[in-house]
């Protein structure tokens, strides 16, 4: 099993990206699967992404083996106040086990007006069938995979 999320290539344009919005592209690597994905450019940084998937592994990292946790890693970031939702990747630690589901947090659910610093709060149970009784997908990974990765952003 690996694990990566990371920039490929070079920001675009907003007359070259795919949303006519400063963007640049990502992908999440978890074993053999990779998804590519765009990330917007208009909020955050480049920096600011990264900074804040390495704080929500580390959370998850040095939570208690024996607790489950779960974060989110956001892959697009608006203002708060304009937005309706913020595409990202759940993490659902079960032991060593993490749990990956790729989601959409729609802000008109949430508990409360949107906070960056309550994020993974917002993080909903673990599910693994839908409503209608389809599977949802999801990919696992390990926390030593996890911490392979952090060591190496750390580099």
């Amino acid at each position: 099993m690996a694990f990566s999320i990371e920039f490929i290539g070079k920001p675009m344009e907003k007359s070259e990206a795919p949303f006519g919005e400063s963007s640049t592209y990502a992908q999440i690597i978890i074993g053999d699967f990779i998804e590519r994905f765009v990330v917007p450019l208009i909020f955050w940084s480049k920096k600011d992404y990264i900074q804040q998937w390495v704080a929500a592994i580390e959370k998850l990292l040095n939570s208690d083996d024996n607790k489950n946790v779960s974060v989110a890693l956001l892959t697009t970031m608006y203002d708060p106040k304009m937005a309706n939702f913020y595409a990202c990747w759940f993490l659902y630690r079960e032991g060593s086990v993490v749990y990956v589901q790729n989601s959409m947090m729609i802000l008109e659910n949430l508990p409360e007006a949107f906070k960056l610093e309550n994020i993974h709060s917002y993080v909903p149970a673990r599910e693994m069938i839908t409503d209608e009784g389809d599977k949802i997908s999801e990919w696992a990974t390990s926390t030593r995979e996890l911490g392979e990765f952090l060591n190496k952003v750390g580099d």
